[in-house]
């Protein structure tokens, strides 16, 4: 310990003898450790952290699977027999998430709600932090009238007053008491702040639902049971159920994953990219460190001569070295580990909203681990070459070089170093690139409509004063109609489905009378229940037949639009005008007849820019009224402008419904792009940070071997040799190195960008014209690199280089 103070103490005077260097090198590994431990930081918040509740890891979700389309939510019946008879459960709880109007105290508040079984607490190992969970009685009809509300919720709505407890509340003009508030963690399902106790009523039991799926679920594996095992109980029970009933679970089957895994599975890949691509530029960060420790142990060699002549041992002078990357690395781990604090909070700013699990992004122990680990492999990397470097050379050579000539193989090894930071560079320019030309293709595609200047919101009627539909049709056509009057409106309409939110929509199959069943000929689409303006709001053009009107009421023959995706598919080169088809759909289902087909309406990609868009059908509100709708109003200004006078009408209607997700339209369509928007300008920050560190470590070597040859070209230049020439001859040396390292990260990059395929859209991930754009970029930077370096051997004057000699 002695002899490792002396050593550091030596360190700390050199680096203030020298704190050019010092601050040069500080700042590079600040830079490189600071990204590293703020995006592992949200990698472990986000990916690793285990969720807050006891032994989190027996923890599964409990869900249906379909061959087209997916994770699948589960019917009562499903559950109950999935749970049950898999026997490997030691509890399961089920979810039936959705939003509640909470009001009686000040304005009315759309909440996020769950309704779960009563043991969904007790399931997760949750303690209330006040009051007390559910009990098993509150399960059942009668007794339901109890909530817990989340963290977040009790801040806002009763300013964290403990009294809270025992107070009455109004969701959905239902008088509930609270009983108890959830600790701040509590985060599921996620967005969710109030939970109730669900009910399932016998309809809802009865067989004829069980192809009604709405629930999700969540159950706590028994010990010692592995995920495989019970995954191959549940499908057995699937399996049985599809055979028992084939009507209603022909190809569904069943799957347990993860809690934590299916929370965050959207999000893993882009995260995985981020953390990587800051590994390579801590990597090009060590480097260029190295290089200057190289660089600066030529001018020491005449001190290691003599301490070596003194007696020290090669592995004295070793350890000094590391001792002396040590020190570089802790400081500047420690100055990373403060620029990472504010790089954090910057990137859970920027994130999405639908980032699961951000606001549990922290520094903690794991991430200071994490950064101890970096200040560890950072010292191995900055510290070992310069240290294996200089014990090599022999003693003698060091006497008698003095401090004027190089290490052996010194030059080399920096010019490699430089290749490297090009390869690394041009790897994550490559990446950068990629998801740049993607996401300028996103934002080039058709949405097919026009968001500019619409304001849109949600409402959800309460359904105890809305239970008879028909107060529900004519709540939106007097909304609507009253949207439609105020100043500066064009167009005011309702829709089930807002496009592109992840709002609440629906999905269903329908038959077409006189046309003959084929297998595997499933005639089935997304339904938009939808008030008459809507196309014309929206401006999606209609491209046969007519729009829904008021002559599509209640009392009239059933009517249907379908999209160009329904029409061409089902009626391929034919007009489907005055066809007729009969839906089955329970949710819009209030007639047995059929329904004639009136008009056919352009393609809206409703789940995503970057899917195509699917088959849809569209009714009339009117003959199938919904409780739920997003109202879209198109303005000739600014639509943000409106929002109180939209309130207005609401409240002059029902002054207990409020107004939920109030935004425009371009917001949303923004909100849609907004996960692919946010990787791209973190792998484009970070790519710019790893050129601009990899053109310093080229400018760094090519002025340090300018400066350890001025003699030479000195007397090159006394020869006859032109400035010219010995401008170019250092230019080129710089551009060999450049190629020499876009050769090699071309070919990783070849490699390595199939990795971003979830994550592009309209290029592929060796597409020629962006690989080819990074290369120049890249040729260009190494000559902005070289061009100081090379003026300065350009304009050196012989006869003071050679009387320096």
């Amino acid at each position: 310990m002695d002899a490792f103070r002396l050593d550091l103490s030596y360190a700390v005077r050199m680096l203030l003898k020298n704190p050019g260097f010092a601050a040069v090198a500080l700042l590079t590994l600040a830079l490189g450790s600071g990204v590293n431990t703020a995006m592992f930081t949200v990698v472990s918040g986000v990916l690793l952290r285990p969720l807050p509740y006891a032994d989190p890891e027996r923890l599964v979700a409990l869900l249906g699977q379909d061959a087209e389309r997916g994770f699948l939510t589960l019917s009562p019946l499903d559950f109950g027999d999935l749970a049950t008879d898999s026997k490997v459960f030691q509890g399961a709880a089920a979810i039936q998430k959705s939003a509640l109007s909470l009001t009686g105290r000040g304005e009315p508040e759309r909440v996020v709600a769950a309704a779960v079984s009563w043991n969904f607490f007790e399931l997760l190992g949750v303690e209330p932090a006040l009051g007390r969970s559910f009990h098993r009685s509150e399960g059942r009809a009668g007794n339901e009238g109890v909530a817990l509300l989340g963290d977040g919720l009790w801040r806002r709505r009763f300013g964290a007053d403990p009294s809270a407890v025992g107070a009455t509340i109004r969701l959905d003009g239902r008088v509930f008491t609270v009983i108890g508030i959830a600790p701040p963690a509590t985060d599921f399902p996620t967005h969710v702040e109030l939970w109730i106790p669900l009910v399932l009523r016998p309809e809802q039991l009865d067989p004829s639902q069980r192809g009604a799926h709405y629930l999700t679920a969540v159950g706590r594996l028994k010990r010692g049971v592995e995920l495989a095992a019970a995954q191959a109980a549940v499908g057995a029970v699937a399996r049985r159920l599809e055979r028992a009933y084939p009507d209603s679970n022909t190809g569904v089957g069943a799957i347990v994953i993860p809690l934590r895994d299916l929370m965050v599975q959207k999000a893993r890949p882009a995260l995985l990219v981020l953390l990587g691509a800051v590994g390579l530029v801590l990597l090009i960060a060590c480097a260029n460190v190295t290089s200057l420790l190289l660089a600066r142990a030529v001018s020491r060699q005449g001190e290691l001569a003599i301490r070596a002549a003194l007696g020290a041992a090669k592995l004295r002078l070793i350890r000094q070295h590391l001792t002396e990357g040590l020190l570089l690395a802790g400081l500047g781990g420690g100055l990373g580990l403060l620029l990472a604090v504010w790089i954090t909070d910057l990137v859970v700013a920027w994130g999405p909203a639908d980032l699961p699990r951000l606001a549990q992004v922290a520094i903690d122990a794991r991430v200071l681990a994490f950064a101890l680990g970096a200040v560890l492999l950072t010292t191995v990397l900055v510290g070992l070459l310069p240290a294996l470097q200089s014990g090599a050379a022999d003693l003698h050579q060091r006497l008698q070089a003095g401090g004027r000539a190089t290490l052996g193989g010194g030059r080399r090894i920096r010019n490699l170093l430089v290749v490297g930071e090009m390869a690394l560079a041009l790897l994550l320019l490559a990446g950068a690139g990629l998801l740049i030309r993607s996401f300028a293709a996103l934002q080039q595609v058709a949405p097919g409509f026009d968001p500019r200047r619409i304001l849109t919101f949600e409402l959800w009627l309460p359904e105890p004063q809305y239970a008879e539909l028909e107060r529900s049709a004519a709540f939106y056509q007097q909304l609507t109609d009253r949207l439609a009057a105020l100043p500066g409106v064009e167009a005011a309409a309702g829709v089930f489905g807002l496009p592109l939110s992840g709002g609440p929509s629906a999905y269903g199959s329908f038959e077409i009378p006189g046309r003959p069943e084929r297998e595997g000929d499933e005639t089935s689409a997304g339904v938009r229940v939808v008030t008459p303006d809507y196309f014309r709001a929206l401006r999606i053009p209609l491209l046969e037949g007519r729009p829904f009107d008021r002559r599509d009421a209640a009392a009239t023959q059933p009517v249907v639009i379908l999209n160009h995706a329904a029409a061409r598919r089902y009626w391929p080169g034919r007009s489907p005008i005055g066809e007729r088809l009969r839906c089955q759909i329970s949710m819009v289902e209030r007639r047995e007849q059929p329904r004639t087909i009136v008009g056919v309406v352009g393609d809206v990609h409703f789940n995503g820019l970057d899917r195509p868009a699917e088959p849809e059908i569209f009714l009339p509100h009117a003959q199938h009224p919904v409780t739920i709708m997003s109202l879209t109003v198109r303005t000739r200004s600014d639509p943000r402008a409106l929002t109180a006078s939209a309130r207005a009408a609401v409240r002059a209607l029902d002054p207990g419904v409020p107004l939920a997700d109030v935004s425009s339209m371009e917001q949303v369509l923004e909100g849609s792009i907004a996960q692919r928007r946010f990787s791209m300008l973190l792998l484009a920050i970070f790519a710019a940070l790893a050129v601009l560190l990899a053109a310093v470590g080229m400018h760094g070597v090519l002025s340090y071997a300018v400066a350890q040859r001025t003699s030479e070209l000195g007397l090159r230049m006394a020869l006859g040799a032109q400035p010219r020439a010995v401008f170019g001859m250092v230019l080129g040396q710089g551009l060999m190195l450049a190629g020499a390292g876009a050769a090699l990260g071309l070919a990783g990059a070849l490699a390595l960008t199939r990795l971003l395929e979830s994550l592009l859209y309209g290029v592929s991930a060796t597409d020629a014209a962006t690989l080819s754009a990074v290369l120049l970029g890249l040729a260009a930077i190494a000559l902005l690199a070289g061009l100081l370096p090379a003026r300065r051997a350009a304009r050196i004057d012989p006869s003071i280089a050679l009387r320096c000699e």
